[in-house]
């Protein structure tokens, strides 16, 4: 599914009609079965391939499944973020909660869905975000969460983005070719030329 949550960012400059968030519905065909939110780690997206596989298997237990983009994305930055910058959990717990309100309204209306109940997986610093949301529905009571997990939750985030920044430096070392053959353009160009 692709969610506008914010119109008014489809003509932000370079990014014009990019404010759609992706999030991906595993239906069990049945309306009332409890609905479980996933949660990407750092940077992912509702499309991440850690998420459709955790979906995947809770679909597999009789639960709707609902996957979510971290809200250190840059989809989410743009398409849902209020301040168009997050990182500052407080404020990130605030919106994050509204826009999975937002999702719950838009599968009611588009797939007839009624949940008996919600609960909530989070991985990595969505593991942290997904501790945050539990307080916040604690405090709104929105959701009643069933059940929330926090898988590898994000505890140093210090340490988290020195992990990234080492990562962009790393391939900023790679040769031209080792690079060509990370996006596989060298194996394309072998396979045209057979």
């Amino acid at each position: 599914l692709q969610l506008e949550p914010l119109p008014q960012r489809r003509n932000v400059p370079l990014l014009e009609n990019r404010n759609k968030v992706a999030v991906t519905f595993f239906s069990q065909g049945n309306q009332k079965a409890p609905l479980v939110f996933v949660i990407a780690g750092v940077g992912g997206s509702g499309l991440s391939g850690s998420s459709l596989l955790v979906a995947g298997d809770l679909k597999k237990q009789g639960y709707n499944v609902v996957t979510l983009p971290n809200s250190m994305s840059w989809q989410y930055a743009l398409g849902v973020s209020r301040s168009g910058v997050p990182g500052y959990l407080p404020q990130d717990v605030s919106e994050y909660y509204d826009f999975m309100k937002f999702v719950v309204k838009n599968l009611e209306s588009s797939q007839g869905i009624r949940p008996k109940h919600f609960s909530v997986i989070g991985y990595s610093y969505g593991a942290l975000l997904t501790g945050f949301l539990v307080k916040e529905d604690n405090d709104r009571r929105f959701f009643n969460f069933e059940k929330a997990v926090l898988i590898n939750p994000a505890v140093d985030l210090k340490h988290g983005v020195s992990t990234l920044d080492k990562f962009y430096s790393a391939g900023t070392k790679l040769s031209q070719q080792q690079k060509n053959y990370i996006r596989s353009e060298e194996h394309t160009s072998e396979l045209q030329s057979h």
